[in-house]
């Protein structure tokens, strides 16, 4: 939406507003319990695009977002039971869940003000992933079992115990300390200790998800080595020695996390390690895996 008071208006039932801001095969869902309005628009070439607006604790911040629907979902209807919005399809298949679970669909993209960021489940890009619309409808479908975080939803909360049941080989599997509704290990492996999370899951999806993870923790000798391999290569000018190949791979530390995905493929996050000579001081290297194994594609963050 515009602004705070042109949301405040729908809320408050000013359909000039609301007529103002939709199109004859647009569909609107104003929440007032959920303080939250729900738009979809339909573009001249028949693609749809969400567009929510919800208010945080924080200062009655807004959060205007544009949401991303799966191509094969078509919206015909949204409506709201107070607690949460449901989205319908042509073909009778529906998504449902609170503002904030919303909020984090994947390729969420965030418009108007903004007082805390919000992220999306991921999913490794299209250009590394053939299965990308399958990854993004499986999680579209699944916005009810989203974690979230407590702040956008005010009194609501996913309900999450606090551990799971110990497992044989990533060990404990408590929720984050980090601020994610989620759960993660710390897991011995070889050098040290890694950090494995679970990207936008609930307990059912963590135990769906613990064989492949088990299956990661087993192979992390060879995820390691392919992944730094696959660094030092991504990261080629040309004219690079011999001599610098093998400082790089002496100065780089062991990672300090592997995150699971939804979809089962991950990420291995360096968080230390190399000069600024390899990476820019303030910066570290994520490398990005398909859920065989294979390294895809490398990011970075701050």
């Amino acid at each position: 939406m515009d602004d705070l008071r042109t949301f405040t208006s729908m809320l408050q039932g000013d359909d000039a507003i609301l007529k103002s801001r939709i199109g004859p095969l647009d569909i609107a869902c104003v929440a007032p319990e959920l303080c939250s309005v729900f738009i979809v628009k339909t573009g001249a070439d028949g693609t749809q695009t969400g567009r929510l607006a919800l208010t945080g604790e924080i200062d009655g911040g807004l959060f205007d977002l544009s949401v991303r629907i799966p191509e094969s979902f078509r919206v015909q209807r949204i409506t709201d039971d107070g607690e949460r919005f449901t989205v319908t399809s042509d073909d009778g298949r529906s998504a449902h869940g609170t503002p904030s679970q919303f909020a984090r669909s994947p390729g969420i993209k965030l418009i108007g003000r903004l007082y805390q960021p919000l992220r999306g489940v991921k999913i490794l890009d299209r250009e590394y992933n053939p299965l990308y619309e399958q990854h993004f409808e499986e999680s579209f479908l699944a916005t009810h079992l989203l974690p979230v975080e407590r702040p956008l939803d005010r009194d609501w909360q996913l309900p999450m115990p606090a551990h799971l049941e110990t497992d044989p080989v990533l060990g404990e599997i408590r929720r984050s300390d980090i601020g994610e509704n989620t759960y993660e290990a710390a897991v011995p492996v070889t050098g040290g200790e890694i950090c494995v999370g679970f990207d936008s899951a609930g307990p059912e999806k963590v135990i769906a998800l613990l064989p492949h993870a088990r299956a990661l923790v087993r192979s992390f000798d060879r995820i390691l080595r392919d992944g730094i391999e696959f660094l030092w290569n991504w990261g080629l000018e040309g004219g690079e020695t011999e001599e610098e190949r093998v400082r790089f791979l002496d100065e780089i530390l062991p990672p300090a996390c592997l995150f699971v995905y939804r979809s089962g493929d991950f990420e291995l996050h360096f968080t230390a390690g190399v000069t600024e000579e390899f990476i820019q001081n303030g910066f570290w290297a994520v490398v990005l895996f398909r859920a065989d194994m294979r390294p895809v594609g490398v990011t970075f963050t701050a």
